[in-house]
């Protein structure tokens, strides 16, 4: 959770930005300046805590946890929050219309359940098929799209695989591929993803090489197969150096503050 937060503030500032345009305005990414040398969290530490707060309240009951977590989704809508997602605010809206959680989500493969993963992943780590039912309601409050849920399924395996083994050394790079094909249910843009990781962490490229593979020179995008491979790769890279891993991501651009707190996330735990 405070790897979360400390990404999410340190990449704020930078959200939108190019990577040129963040470096010439910003140089060293590490370092607090939304306002007066502080930071402020954004939307992503808000969705982590609604949901660990909703998994204390209701651990073992899946229908009660997503009720609650759509409740707050519902409350947070009404304070205005500053650069929500359009899939999320039109999920929310539609909660607000009457629409149940089960039914409430867009088509869409965006960030927003990328971001509320982590803390379920970590909290049934040692019950994985609890943790995906738990995490498929999670995402389908606000989105549908297969790809979306690919995508929280590999940062909430990242996290359970960190707590349920204690990972105290970087784990093999086959290890990690194999985790990561698995939660992909065989969808081919993933295995490909999954596959030019494999071959950049084999020849130690850097976070910014890989992601540039991607075609992601001028910024990491809101779409999930671009936020979570970049996520876990500058993880798995920087393994151990929780600095080294949140100025990889944030100084690629883009989605900063998405980045940052996926990749805090994963470094904290």
């Amino acid at each position: 959770l405070l790897g979360t937060c400390v990404g999410d503030a340190l990449g704020l500032p930078l959200e939108g930005l190019s990577r040129g345009r963040a470096r010439k305005l910003f140089g060293d990414p590490l370092r607090h300046r939304f306002f007066l040398r502080h930071g402020m969290v954004s939307d992503d530490t808000e969705h982590t805590l609604f949901t660990g707060q909703s998994l204390l309240a209701h651990p073992n009951d899946v229908e009660r946890f997503a009720r609650r977590l759509a409740w707050c989704l519902r409350g947070w809508l009404l304070g205005l929050p500053a650069g929500v997602g359009w899939a999320t605010l039109r999920a929310t809206l539609k909660l607000w219309l009457g629409f149940p959680p089960s039914r409430s989500g867009v088509h869409s493969a965006g960030n927003g359940p990328v971001m509320r993963a982590a803390p379920i992943g970590a909290f049934f780590a040692h019950q994985p098929e609890r943790g995906e039912t738990f995490l498929e309601a999670a995402t389908r409050i606000t989105h549908t799209h297969p790809q979306a849920l690919i995508g929280a399924r590999a940062v909430a395996n990242v996290l359970a695989w960190t707590f349920r083994e204690a990972l105290a050394e970087r784990p093999p790079r086959s290890a990690l591929l194999s985790r990561l094909v698995e939660v992909g249910g065989g969808d081919p843009r993933w295995t490909d993803l999954v596959a030019r990781m494999g071959d950049a962490l084999h020849d130690d490229r850097s976070v910014a090489d890989f992601a540039d593979g991607l075609g992601l020179e001028r910024g990491v995008t809101g779409y999930a197969f671009h936020t979570v491979p970049v996520a876990v790769y500058a993880w798995y890279r920087h393994w151990g150096d929780f600095a080294a891993t949140l100025s990889a991501v944030i100084d690629l651009g883009g989605d900063t503050d998405t980045t940052g707190a996926i990749a805090g996330a994963m470094a904290g735990a």
